[in-house]
């Protein structure tokens, strides 16, 4: 109604009333598709990252949370099958190191948890500011949307790669 009532303030000709009103329903329709499709978008967007970055690093079809600690723990097991009795400084050394290792795959799993959780219920829950793509003076705030999306995508990449490499 404000762009139709700037439109006629302004004496404009009937072609420019057909070319805002294809412009308005185009803009809404993709807008609309995009509310629609929100979720699935985002979650490919991130999962693609998350297999880009396993297939670089040569994990294979990805990294969990569970997956990081396990590594830990196997880190873990194997120093405390080449412990001895016969050096026992640095069987303690070892068995140090090793948990300290343990600790830090943790923390890394922690982050990494958090992260997946912050990625699915943007997920979900953004879906909310997708209803504001709609309107022009609105729609950045449905674009933001999936710059957030595409951001906790390249922090999953990089964690995942540089665990990978590790």
């Amino acid at each position: 109604v404000w762009t139709y009532g700037l439109m006629l303030l302004r004496n404009a000709g009937l072609q420019d009333f057909f070319a805002e009103t294809i412009r308005f329903f185009g803009t809404l329709g993709f807008f609309w598709w995009l509310l629609v499709n929100g979720p699935a978008i985002s979650l490919s967007i991130i999962d693609t990252m998350r297999k880009i970055s396993a297939d670089a690093s040569g994990l294979g079809n990805g990294l969990s949370p569970s997956g990081i600690v396990d590594i830990g723990f196997n880190i873990l097991t194997k120093v405390g099958e080449s412990a001895s009795l016969l050096s026992p400084v640095l069987s303690a050394v070892m068995l140090v190191a090793a948990i300290m290792v343990l600790v830090v795959l943790a923390l890394i799993a922690v982050n990494m948890l958090l992260l997946l959780v912050s990625a699915w219920l943007l997920a979900y829950a953004g879906v909310f500011l997708l209803g504001f793509g709609g309107s022009r003076w609105t729609s950045d705030i449905a674009i933001s949307f999936y710059k957030a999306v595409l951001g906790i995508g390249i922090q999953l990449f990089t964690m995942i790669l540089l665990i990978g490499i590790g």
